[in-house]
């Protein structure tokens, strides 16, 4: 009996063995199928994604190699505060860095040996100007579909979220407030998050709190773009 329980022990080991050979872990993997965009389907995408026509043909080739260098973390997951003066060229590289991003990230078909298949579906990252994000709340007060817990709660939900154009909007203790608590929830729950404004963070700090420019402080990577205005070339 004790020969017979070595031979059973003997031959699991050695079908085990055989289970974890290069030869059945190939067999076992799926093909990838990856599908590439054109164009027109990057075009689409961005302009779904809130990039404004104008922005839509910004590119990496536009960005000065030393921008380049401070912002391409984003691609990564990294969060970002970009501060300069107007029209030097934010909203661009924000549209560049998010073209680039889905450029890098397509959808992939995984076919398994038993034919089951498996769909990779990438998120993109999608942007606002903060008027507009206001805008989009208050509207629910004039008799909007969605209530203003929903919005807040959709936007500080995003995976990875552009907010445009900070201090520009009009301030006041509702406005505050509610970029305080998107901004606050995407802070702790580590959501990827690029900020563009005029102001530097102590400047932000005078005209909205400094509760928010700490947040920023705390999660952002602050990058200052110098250059002339683009807008008067």
């Amino acid at each position: 009996m004790e020969q017979a329980g070595m031979a059973v022990r003997e031959a699991m080991g050695t079908l085990k063995s055989r289970a974890n050979t290069p030869e059945s872990e190939s067999q076992s993997k799926p093909t990838i199928e990856t599908v590439f965009k054109t164009d027109e389907e990057v075009l689409k995408i961005l302009a779904k994604n809130g990039i404004s026509k104008r922005f839509q043909r910004a590119r990496r080739e536009d960005i000065p190699e030393k921008t380049w260098s401070q912002v391409s973390g984003f691609l990564e997951g990294e969060s970002i505060f970009l501060h300069g003066s107007p029209g030097i060229g934010k909203t661009h590289i924000s549209a560049a860095l998010m073209r680039e991003r889905i450029l890098g990230d397509n959808e992939a078909h995984y076919t398994y040996p038993d034919q089951s298949v498996r769909i990779y579906l990438p998120s993109y990252p999608v942007m606002i100007t903060i008027p507009d994000l206001l805008l989009e709340i208050r509207e629910c007060f004039n008799g909007g579909q969605e209530s203003e817990a929903s919005i807040i709660e959709k936007y500080s939900a995003k995976k990875s979220l552009i907010l445009d154009d900070m201090g520009v909007e009009k301030t006041s203790e509702w406005s505050i407030q509610t970029l305080y608590s998107i901004i606050d929830r995407r802070y702790r729950d580590e959501k990827q998050t690029l900020i563009t404004s005029n102001l530097t963070l102590d400047e932000i700090a005078e005209k909205v709190g400094d509760r928010i420019a700490s947040r920023i402080a705390g999660m952002c990577k602050v990058v200052e773009v110098r250059g002339k205005d683009r807008r008067l070339k």
